[in-house]
Parts: structure tokens; sequence; C-alpha cells
């Protein structure tokens, strides 16, 4: 992750930019959580989550005893969280860009399935762990492992600011903009599918 800290006069405000590893312990990942929290004085202004793999996110993750990392990034109450396009929930299966209305339940499948994928490659990429593995296994095991489903980390993330959640693709304009003043914020992506 990054925490990035801007000084105004009266004030200082804290911009997260990914929280996740694919190997940290879910202890460590909370014991860095903590340090944020108290880099920010309990106040984090943003959440900027680039893109929904493990090493981007996982982070944000939740547990059911409230110890988690995300719980405790949750907790610090971003007043925005800024994510790709792909990742609202109301998209329809065919979207060309941001859309709005009920959450399209064809999508979330699909996202699914994309993470059945994924799990299963990291199965067949694991399976001879301890034997002597291929170049190739070693390559779909990292590509299985980023891949992995971070839905807890997602939910998290869409949840953590209730309705200042905003979608970007390339050439939006961010309302990270406003909330950070002097800083120039430029989105390059991803692109829609129109872009």
């Amino acid at each position: 992750c990054f925490l990035l800290t801007f000084h105004y006069r009266t004030t200082d405000r804290h911009l997260l930019i990914d929280f996740g590893s694919t190997w940290s312990s879910w202890r460590y990942m909370a014991d860095v959580a903590n340090d944020i929290r108290v880099r920010t004085g309990d106040k984090l202004d943003a959440v900027l989550a680039t893109h929904r793999h493990k090493d981007h996110i996982s982070g944000f993750a939740t547990r059911d005893d409230g110890d988690a990392s995300g719980d405790i990034i949750s907790a610090l109450e971003p007043d925005l969280v800024s994510m790709t396009w792909t990742e609202d929930p109301k998209l329809a299966a065919d979207a060309r860009g941001i859309t709005s209305g009920e959450p399209n339940l064809s999508l979330i499948s699909a996202l699914e399935s994309m993470d059945t994928v994924a799990q299963r490659a990291m199965l067949a990429a694991t399976s001879r762990r301890g034997a002597r593995r291929s170049s190739r296994q070693v390559e779909m095991e990292s590509l299985a492992e980023i891949n992995i489903p971070n839905r807890n980390a997602l939910l998290n993330l869409l949840n953590m600011a209730g309705q200042k959640t905003e979608f970007l693709h390339y050439g939006k304009k961010t309302s990270l903009s406003s909330k950070f003043r002097g800083v120039k914020f430029h989105v390059l992506g991803p692109p829609t599918i129109r872009q």
C-alpha cells in the first residue's frame, strides 16, 4: 500500500492507495492497518483501489471477530472510495462503461466463474508442491494467486464510504481533486469498452 499525507495549513489529509499482499498473514496486515490508523490520527480522507487482484486489495478483507486489517481501515471512515468502473456492481453484463441501476446478477456470476477458474488453476499448479515444478507451473501459480477471489475485501470497499464511492475510467474527473486541494489527479485507466 501507499499512504500519502498532504499537509495543509490547518489540517493533514490522508489517501490510502491499495492495500494487499499475496504472502502476508492476516495478523501482519492488521499490524500495518494499525500503523496506518496511528499515522492518520484515526481518520482516512480517501481510499483508492486500483484493481481487484489480491496483491492490491486483500488488506481490505474483514473477519467475523472484527480484528482484520479491513475492519481497522473501515473504522477510519474514509469520506471517499475510488475504484475502477469494472468493479461497479450495477453494471450490465454487456456494459460499455459506467451505468446505474440494480446490481447485475449475470456480471456477478461471470466474475465468480472467473474466480473459480483461478482457484482451479491454483490447485493444479500447487498439486505438486515439494516436487520439482516446471517454470510453467510456477507461472500459473503466480497468475492464479493474484486472481483468487477477493469478494470479502471488495464488498468492504464497496460499503466503506456508502454513497461516496466513485467508479473511474480513463479521462474521468475524480472527486479526489476536490478532497486534496492543489493535487492533480489524472485517471489513466482502465478504459471503457467504447474507449
